[in-house]
């Protein structure tokens, strides 16, 4: 297992300072088309956790991206999911074509490995994720057929196979194409399963959601591991997942019975991933820390990572209510529901808890962000310092990610370019997809 110190060696290359390539804007669009969903990414900033931290106490110093490497000659309508192999060919999916590409080592050319043209050897019919299995092989998740699509190291689809227990398909990808399934050395396929309730917002007579505040209400989300050869699902652990919301049942001004969402805008949310070596991270959003379980099922805990966090104010809450409320109000749900057998168009304004019931602090990190480089660290993205809630703001401000190693805990903490995202690791590199007008450009960088 490699770790990197905190600061740079002599001869060092020089760092990335480019955002994408060729210098083009990677957040050039159109701001009128846009600007909604601005809107909805602040929420989902507030609701993650952007409004929560400050005053960082972090004795690791940050450093930027080394030089780039290779970028790709074409950009792709999106970039999903990376996987260098080890002759340094790229396997790329573009989840919204969808396609698996085959890159060259200089990314400059490339083979379509898997598309979703019809009747063909290479098809499959909606994005998927793929998934490193055994040496160069990988897994391509197709979540129509609910399996798996073995691919070997030349890049040819050689067979399809169930996946281990297939009632858990709706598990194996989350929304947007992430991953959230991998396997160990064992070829063990490791993956997050149904979540289970622990206790709910209970309903008063007036129907609205009485939330209990702060930790009352959390939904426990097992992590499991399975092999084809037993079937038998063992349990590794388990997440603490905060509702986000509770739904209500409320009768519209036409009479149509439909049930109301009502949204809390500050959540709690555990995150994980798989190492390199098979070793699970459990990132755990209440103090900040990682558990860790080998693949011998050996149990450790890093300490807790430095952050210090803002405690909310009363007016900050009313503040953070009233903004999701506005946008509940600008954007209402309608919908055609039966009353006395006719159908009739409804309209329902999503409601938000009261601010006197949203939780005085945020969680530490960004929610759904954790991911392990090819070194066996786990990168997280901590919560941004203190912003005071308002109207939506263009920022072009980096992002910070602490790197932890299970043995060695904060090892080191990399600033990615605004603009840029990451989408894969290899040995001592980085891939970024960098968004350009309607299409995004793959970068591979020294992480140093």
């Amino acid at each position: 297992m490699k770790t990197r110190g905190a600061k740079a060696g002599a001869g060092q290359s020089a760092p990335l300072r480019l955002a994408c390539p060729r210098g083009a804007n990677p957040l050039a669009e159109d701001r009128a088309y846009m600007r909604p969903w601005n809107v909805v990414l602040t929420l989902m900033a507030v609701s993650n956790g952007v409004v929560g931290a400050a005053q960082r106490v972090t004795p690791v110093p940050v450093h930027q991206l080394g030089r780039r490497l290779a970028t790709s000659a074409a950009p792709l309508k999106t970039i999903s999911g990376v996987r260098q192999l080890s002759d340094g060919r790229v396997l790329v999916n573009d989840g919204t074509t969808p396609q698996l590409l085959l890159f060259d080592s200089s990314l400059t050319t490339f083979v379509v490995v898997a598309d979703s043209s019809v009747g063909t050897a290479r098809s499959y019919r909606s994005p998927g994720s793929i998934m490193p299995y055994r040496g160069d092989t990988t897994m391509l998740f197709d979540p129509i057929s609910t399996s798996l699509l073995v691919i070997d190291p030349g890049g040819a689809i050689v067979r399809t196979v169930a996946l281990p227990v297939p009632a858990d398909a709706a598990f194996i990808q989350t929304s947007g194409g992430r991953v959230s399934a991998f396997f160990d050395p064992q070829q063990r396929m490791i993956y997050q399963a149904s979540m289970t309730t622990a206790s709910r917002p209970t309903i008063a007579s007036t129907g609205r959601a009485m939330f209990i505040p702060r930790d009352t209400h959390d939904s426990i989300a097992p992590i499991v591991r399975t092999t084809w050869s037993t079937n038998v699902v063992d349990t590794l652990g388990y997440l603490r997942l905060r509702e986000p919301a509770a739904r209500v049942p409320f009768t519209t001004a036409e009479g149509a019975s439909v049930q109301k969402t009502v949204l809390n805008p500050i959540v709690l949310v555990d995150d994980w991933t798989v190492t390199s070596d098979g070793v699970v991270a459990l990132v755990r959003a209440q103090d900040y820390h990682i558990d860790w379980i080998d693949p011998s099922g050996r149990r450790t805990a890093s300490p807790k990572l430095p952050i210090g966090l803002h405690r909310l104010s009363d007016s900050e809450k009313v503040a953070i209510v009233d903004t999701m409320r506005a946008f509940a109000e600008a954007y209402p749900l309608t919908g055609v529901a039966g009353v006395n057998g006719r159908g009739v168009k409804y309209t329902v304004v999503n409601d938000v808890i009261d601010a006197a019931d949203v939780a005085d602090y945020v969680a530490p990190f960004m929610a759904r962000t954790a991911m392990a480089d090819a070194e066996g660290n786990v990168w997280l993205r901590p919560t941004p310092e203190w912003v005071p809630p308002g109207p939506p703001r263009q920022t072009d401000a980096p992002t910070i990610y602490d790197v932890v190693n299970p043995s060695d805990g904060l090892i080191d903490r990399v600033q990615v370019p605004s603009g840029l995202s990451i989408v894969g690791f290899a040995p001592d590199v980085v891939y970024l997809a960098a968004r350009e007008g309607t299409g995004a450009f793959l970068m591979r960088v020294q992480i140093r």
